[in-house]
């Protein structure tokens, strides 16, 4: 090749496989997929509970499993929802590491928020540096691509 021959390359692969945190950040479209699959877990398993009785309105059902689910998940050595784990995506601190309950906690409701305000929350991943929506910001953290060790 010569040196007036450029190389090619993929700019959307660059994006995401890192940005200039030097982390792999998630892309947004897969953030997007894994959001609807835990939505359709939750909503399955929330028609379930609420065939038994005592357990209140599915709303509220559906709000506190949310909060537990995400928490929970988000937290654990999986790092990631069902939905994240399924597409290759977690969740860490802003050095990329597995964040505690409490920051966990704080994401799921700044989650909360974000569907409160008619989904804006979610739109900051297309805007921000990190593509990081407004719980990530709220938390501090991002959705990353799964690291090697989680895969192996």
């Amino acid at each position: 090749m010569s040196d007036n021959e450029q190389v090619q390359t993929n700019p959307k692969a660059e994006e995401e496989a890192a940005d200039d945190s030097g982390l792999p950040v998630a892309g947004v479209g897969r953030r997007f997929l894994a959001l609807m699959i835990d939505a359709l877990i939750l909503s399955i398993t929330a028609k379930i509970i609420h065939l038994i009785p005592l357990l209140g309105s599915i709303p509220l059902i559906m709000f506190v499993m949310f909060i537990a689910y995400s928490a929970w998940f988000e937290s654990s050595r999986y790092r990631g929802t069902l939905g994240k784990i399924a597409l290759g995506i977690e969740v860490g601190d802003a050095n990329g590491e597995r964040i505690s309950l409490k920051t966990a906690l704080l994401r799921a409701v700044g989650k909360v928020i974000s569907y409160l305000i008619m989904g804006i929350g979610f739109l900051f991943a297309f805007f921000t540096e990190h593509k990081q929506a407004l719980h990530d910001l709220i938390a501090k953290t991002l959705v990353l691509e799964m690291s090697r060790e989680a895969v192996d």
